[in-house]
């Protein structure tokens, strides 16, 4: 039974297409900006921490979402997290 649990997380795994976005363009404008529009982040796409100079993080993208992380955010002081969806055109990739 294990092997089969196995090949089921690994079949699921190859389904869900990871990429990223290119940087500086209007995906990557975008997401970044609704990143921004956060209540957490009161418009502040970067948001670093003055005490461990941590700031967001975009870690990649799957399934028409992106992902990113902020290790110590200055508001909350431990980590968040967020993801972003894709635009309609952009999703299908």
């Amino acid at each position: 039974m294990r092997s089969l649990q196995s090949h089921l997380f690994i079949m699921v795994f190859v389904e869900k297409k990871s990429y990223s976005v290119e940087r500086y363009s209007k995906e990557w404008d975008a997401m970044w900006a609704e990143l921004a529009t956060l209540p957490l982040n009161e418009g502040d796409r970067v948001c670093e921490d003055p005490s461990t100079g941590a700031c967001w993080e975009y870690l990649g993208s799957s399934a028409g979402d992106h992902h990113f992380r902020h290790r110590h955010h200055p508001k909350t002081l431990q980590q968040e997290r967020f993801v972003a969806k894709a635009v309609k055109e952009f999703a299908s990739v």
